[in-house]
């Protein structure tokens, strides 16, 4: 193989790994999820990426750090609130 053409097929292998490095960007999203009435900070709301599959829960505190794909645009959040009912 002449030189010329080692050289061009190594530039598409690494052609190939930049794009494949590129779509595989990930991005840190950081936030504190409070309640509307009165600002605590809410603990254990999941915290996912919408169409994804990658999830965490608030701390104690109401805060999350989730890692989400360079192209996501909406973050869903879910709650599930429990009560005692009295008698």
């Amino acid at each position: 193989m002449s030189f010329q053409k080692l050289f061009k097929a190594a530039g598409i292998v690494m052609l190939a790994i930049v794009a494949q490095v590129s779509f595989a960007q990930t991005k840190t999203v950081t936030g504190k999820v409070t309640d509307s009435k009165d600002g605590s900070g809410m603990p254990g709301v999941t915290v996912s990426v919408k169409g994804g599959s990658t999830a965490v829960q608030t701390k104690a505190d109401g805060t999350f750090s989730i890692n989400v794909p360079a192209n996501a645009t909406t973050l869903v959040f879910t709650s599930v609130l429990s009560s005692t009912l009295g008698s």
